[in-house]
């Protein structure tokens, strides 16, 4: 597993699967050892030119696959539209989608800012409920803390057949050295 800085750059992993699928990031939270953090996980999603709004529709209903993850928005959360225009994204969201306003609000929408910011044509994130401006335009925020190892392959779950494991994702830990266990059934 290499190094990776803040998981800002290299989110989009194997973008073009059998041209059937694109593997996108989608950002969920998971807690750790008593502390919070947005982890990436690399989701297929059929096909389309339109991936951003494919990224935030899995985002917003999308299940996460590794066990302790959590999906940001609650469910009934919808997309009700998406437009790019010289690096901003604006992303009208249903009502139910965020908390009144406050700190409740943060993890999901730098949730959302993650999931967009992973395309080179999004810089920054404006969020509308209602036809109104909620929030933005957003950039990542530092004090919220992305998972310092996130897996891309194997999902989790998967079973692993033959004699070779190959394992990918990205890290940002000390001195660039993650360790990994491989347990088997037993």
């Amino acid at each position: 597993v290499a190094g990776a800085a803040r998981a800002v750059g290299t989110k989009q992993h194997d973008a073009h699967l059998s041209g059937r699928q694109l593997n996108l990031a989608v950002y969920y939270l998971r807690t750790w050892r008593g502390r919070r953090y947005l982890a990436p996980e690399w989701h297929p999603v059929p096909y389309t030119r339109a991936v951003a709004a494919a990224a935030v529709g899995e985002l917003l209903a999308g299940e996460p696959y590794c066990p302790g993850s959590r999906p940001p928005f609650p469910a009934g959360a919808s997309l009700r539209g998406i437009d790019i225009d010289a690096g901003t994204a604006t992303v009208e969201l249903s009502r139910s989608a965020l908390p009144a306003a406050g700190p409740a609000r943060r993890w999901p929408l730098q949730a959302l800012v993650h999931t967009l910011t992973q395309f080179p044509t999004v810089r920054r994130v404006l969020v509308r409920v209602g036809g109104r401006t909620v929030a933005g335009p957003l950039t990542g925020d530092r004090a919220i803390p992305l998972a310092p190892i996130a897996l891309s392959a194997p999902a989790a779950g998967t079973l692993v057949k033959g004699d070779r494991l190959v394992v990918e994702g990205e890290a940002s830990v000390f001195e660039g050295t993650v360790s990994l266990r491989l347990r088997d059934d037993r």
